[in-house]
């Protein structure tokens, strides 16, 4: 979003930009623009010494992982890379000020509210395999019995012809 590119930015250029860009996060998160919640944190670096100034964790920074997305919005680039496989998904963005990259908002996620709509969906689709084989069943069941009771009708009569009782008998039965 240009504006919040724009906000971030401005207040990177100015006094006390961590805290100036932590409160702009925070009231765009605040207006649901940017999902930030107990699944989601920031953390804001310097972009030069790689040092954790402000955010939302309470986590040693030091145990921050170095992926792959945050060394290159230390480098200048927008950090946006998937892993699957990591237990984490996480998105870095450069805060560019008058001499560069000044600072990188680092956003992680721990994907518990993806796997909860992942769960959800493979319920989902589980059950509606249950119910259509449910359903395939009872309509197999009744459609069977359509089809086949003329069938046994039928043969039963011809073994009666076979057997030589006068068809004026079982012809009306």
């Amino acid at each position: 979003d240009s504006m919040v590119q724009k906000d971030l930015s401005a207040a990177a250029s100015g006094e006390n930009a961590p805290q100036r860009i932590a409160e702009i996060i925070d009231a765009y998160a605040d207006a649901g623009r940017l999902g930030i919640n107990q699944n989601r944190d920031y953390m804001i670096f310097d972009a030069k010494t790689g040092a954790y100034l402000d955010g939302t964790t309470d986590q040693n920074t030091d145990t921050v992982l170095k992926t792959e997305n945050l060394l290159s919005a230390l480098n200048g680039k927008v950090g946006n890379k998937v892993n699957v496989q990591a237990a984490y998904m996480d998105y870095a963005y450069p805060i560019y000020a008058d001499a560069g990259v000044s600072y990188v908002v680092y956003i992680t996620d721990n994907k518990d509210e993806v796997t909860d709509v992942s769960q959800s969906i493979v319920t989902v689709i589980f059950q509606a395999l249950l119910w259509g084989v449910a359903i395939s069943l009872v309509l197999g069941f009744f459609i069977s019995r359509t089809i086949t009771k003329p069938i046994v009708d039928l043969t039963r009569r011809a073994e009666k012809l076979a057997s030589g009782e006068d068809p004026a008998e079982f012809m009306n039965s």
